[in-house]
């Protein structure tokens, strides 16, 4: 907002979701310009990049959207406590504490955790927090495994949001960032007799306190997903999914479910007749009963959608080859050298490409 108001162009890297693809966009809330002239100039768009986004609607349709640079350590959902592990990772965190103690300037940086502390709260504190915590959600018999959700296919889907995080502090209007009563209203706003089932952020479980979990139990109809199971398993069965800014918004309207956005994330361009932006909680009954109701698939519109974005953007591994971080997922699973050449991807883009706002 700074820099707009002094007239100073902004450009954020984001990725899009789809595969490898990033762009550069000029829009914090929303899609971006570039972006929407595509969707409104669908015959601009190259004939490879219609081909991929049906190929991507159809793969994902299957088994749900995996992108470039999602940790797959975080996603596995291991809540174990082993012993053997935790002390491993002891003599590296012990050695970079002595290491960062004698040097004069980085032993006074006030914002530096070090390494034992960071160690001693992931491995022991936040394990022993998780193993309390389903232990408290197993007692009170709100855990739904994946036979239950067979068997009762009348839910709703809210996956929570890890904190502090961008889709909360930046595009959650102000009465959603509190995800507690944020799900308190979506379980008010659903038709009588429907469950409401929450799923934990696989990077948020063992960082909330026990205070959080007996908050929400205390909602009638809110249930927890068990923590492994796959969030395109219970979008599959649900009825209706609420995101505020998630992948999973994009992924149940791929799928073709009916989606109630309370946020404002890059997909508010999919086809208008696929989901509701509600950020009036006083409406939400309402616009859940219409997007119930008047609830239309749109393959043709959300293909033009996808492709869009691909012809908008560059195909690149930027995490897990550009920044080599570990334990990230690389759809072309590149060598380190490659660095996601153009030479190496699966198709090339000629120059003229980037000429409309893309990375």
């Amino acid at each position: 907002d700074i820099l707009k108001n002094n007239k100073i162009p902004v450009l954020q890297l984001h990725s899009s979701r789809i595969s490898n693809y990033f762009a550069l966009h000029d829009e914090l809330i929303g899609t971006s310009k570039h972006i929407k002239y595509f969707i409104d100039n669908p015959n601009k768009i190259s004939n490879s990049s219609i081909s991929l986004a049906d190929k991507y609607i159809k793969e994902y349709s299957n088994s749900g959207i995996l992108y470039e640079g999602v940790n797959l350590k975080k996603t596995k959902g291991d809540f174990k406590l082993n012993i053997f592990e935790i002390l491993s990772k002891f003599p590296s965190a012990l050695f970079n504490e002595i290491k960062k103690m004698q040097n004069k300037t980085y032993r006074n940086d006030n914002h530096d955790n070090g390494n034992l502390a960071p160690w001693f709260y992931e491995n022991i504190i936040q394990k022993f927090r998780k193993k309390n915590c389903l232990k408290f959600l197993n007692k009170k018999k709100r855990i739904i495994n994946l036979a239950a959700l067979n068997k009762d296919d009348d839910f709703a889907f809210f996956p929570l949001h890890s904190e502090p995080e961008v889709a909360l502090q930046v595009l959650a209007p102000p009465y959603h960032k509190n995800q507690i009563e944020l799900v308190r209203n979506i379980a008010c706003s659903i038709p009588f007799g429907m469950k409401l089932i929450i799923k934990e952020h696989p990077r948020s479980f063992g960082l909330r306190n026990l205070e959080f979990y007996k908050k929400i139990l205390e909602i009638p109809n809110v249930y927890f997903s068990e923590m492994g199971i796959k969030s395109i398993e219970i979008t599959k069965r649900s009825k209706i999914v609420f995101v505020i800014s998630s992948t999973i918004g994009l992924e149940s309207a791929i799928i073709g479910k009916p989606l109630v956005i309370l946020g404002n994330p890059k997909y508010l361009s999919l086809p208008k007749t696929m989901f509701i932006h509600s950020l009036n909680l006083f409406k939400l009954p309402e616009d859940v009963s219409y997007i119930i109701s008047n609830y239309k698939y749109d393959k043709k519109l959300l293909k033009i959608f996808i492709a869009s974005i691909i012809e908008g953007s560059i195909d690149i591994d930027l995490y897990s080859v550009l920044l080599e971080k570990k334990d990230r997922y690389s759809k072309s699973g590149y060598d380190k050298r490659c660095r996601g050449c153009c030479k190496h991807s699966g198709r090339s883009r000629s120059s003229e490409s980037y000429g409309n706002g893309s990375a």
